[in-house]
């Protein structure tokens, strides 16, 4: 039998943010060529998300809580798992590109089902030139974004358009219930193992000179990591408002090449580029409504994943760093240096890093001090908006044989944030989805235009 899986500490507490009006999801929202050979394409989906689904079991799970609270909820088999219940049409009939955007932003406002396994994958036909689009929703306590991609590898795309569903393959069928004293021998074993590992990690730095140096080193950068990026920001964030249950998404691409060529021209990162593109979209959008330009931070995740991780591997593995975004700055060049001298700077002082060592140690300690922690990260007097980029396939994809043309990233925003940007690349293209609470943001189409806009600048 095999063991019991718990959250990590961090996957627990994304799982906990889930609160009133914020829900804990994102989307990889697909736009390909209807399949040709696909008469029936709900069910062919439903097959080819099965056979993926074959392949991993925890897409066959749902959570339940570990007894008298030892440890974080733990993944056991849904008794009643049916793909169909995951995988189903959207509420949509023959969709233009604003009724499409709409049942988009409707899948993002609509929370998964705590009582099943925590993603589904949604079906909008009848798109302009006779496409189609898939929404896979995914828990971000059960992937972050590179997993995520790898997720959709499983359950949705393939990289040739020949590849077909396997002939006779079985449908998943999720294993036993555990029961009560099962789970909580597992959470008791699994507070045990963690507690175990962190005295070894301390015994380990104790007996080994490298190690305990580097131990050093690590928490000499700690005060100054914290006073660099957990200070709260000047005055009032534009972006700082009540967040509502409704949601509003836009979508603005542009071609990978050009961004590389204008983070080539001055030294700066793909990264850099895009950092500095919000900058500018934020400044015009800013100024379109008659309203100041002040300074903005943005967070900018930063993933700890590492190759030898294998293909599989689910979970969150997230740091972060924050970045100043000159929005005064009416030059986009210089705009673009200064995002690549705080980025440099981070870098340089290997930021991200020692956050997510001094964050996963808050977790060992103390339940309590490392939710103080994540609050004091979350407030909007100390970051306006997130801005992530996951890097996504470069080669031609196909669903069913249906060439994907296009590939968006949705992620939810936060309490008093009200607006998140996702980059994801995608055979030589970059997208970036805007998902915003329209009672916040009232004009999300305004925003995207000055982003395009301020793209252009630096293009």
């Amino acid at each position: 039998m095999p063991p019991i899986e718990h959250l990590t500490s961090e996957d627990a507490e994304i799982l906990r943010l889930e609160a009133g009006p914020v829900a804990g999801h994102m989307l990889k929202v697909v736009v390909a060529e209807r399949p040709a050979r696909e008469d029936d394409l709900l069910s062919a989906l439903r097959e080819r998300v099965a056979a993926g689904v074959g392949h991993t079991p925890r897409c066959t799970q749902r959570l339940v809580p570990t007894p008298l609270g030892v440890a974080p909820p733990a993944w056991v088999p849904d008794p009643d798992f049916d793909v169909g219940r995951h995988v189903r049409r959207a509420p949509v009939a023959r969709a233009d590109w604003e009724r499409f955007r709409a049942a988009v932003a409707s899948s993002m406002a609509e929370r998964l089902d705590r009582r099943h396994p925590l993603w589904s994958v949604e079906l909008i036909e009848g798109l302009e030139d006779d496409r189609v689009a898939y929404i896979l929703k995914i828990h971000h306590c059960m992937a972050d974004g590179l997993a995520a991609m790898r997720l959709a590898a499983e359950l949705l795309w393939d990289s040739s358009p020949e590849a077909g569903i396997a002939p006779n393959g079985e449908r998943p069928s999720p294993g036993p219930m555990p029961g009560r004293a099962r789970l909580l021998a597992s959470g008791v074993s699994e507070r045990a193992r963690d507690l175990r590992a962190t005295g070894a990690a301390a015994a380990r730095t104790v007996v080994s000179p490298p190690r305990r140096r580097a131990e050093e080193a690590e928490l000499a950068r700690i005060p100054g990591t914290v006073r660099r990026e957990l200070r709260a920001g000047h005055g009032h964030s534009p972006l700082d408002a009540p967040i509502h249950g409704n949601r509003e998404v836009a979508f603005v691409s542009w071609p990978l090449d050009d961004l590389k060529r204008a983070g080539h021209a001055h030294g700066a990162t793909v990264n850099d580029v895009l950092l500095a593109a919000v900058a500018g979209g934020l400044r015009g959008w800013l100024l379109g409504r008659g309203e100041g330009v002040p300074d903005a931070r943005v967070k900018v995740p930063v993933s700890m994943h590492h190759g030898e991780e294998g293909h599989a591997a689910l979970g969150n593995r997230d740091s972060f760093f924050f970045v100043d975004l000159p929005l005064g700055e009416r030059d986009p060049v210089r705009r673009l240096e200064a995002v690549r001298g705080e980025t440099a700077e981070r870098k340089r002082a290997h930021d991200a890093e020692t956050l997510y060592v001094l964050f996963n140690d808050l977790a060992h300690v103390s339940k309590r001090a490392y939710r103080r922690a994540n609050a004091i990260a979350g407030r909007p007097g100390v970051f306006s908006l997130c801005v992530s980029n996951v890097p996504g396939p470069r080669e031609r994809l196909y669903v069913l044989g249906g060439r994907i043309e296009e590939v968006h990233s949705l992620a939810e925003i936060g309490d008093r944030h009200g607006l998140r940007v996702s980059a994801v690349s995608y055979c030589g293209s970059v997208s970036l989805g805007l998902c915003a609470d329209p009672a916040a943001i009232h004009d999300l189409d305004s925003l995207a235009a000055a982003l395009e806009e301020s793209l252009a600048e630096l293009g």
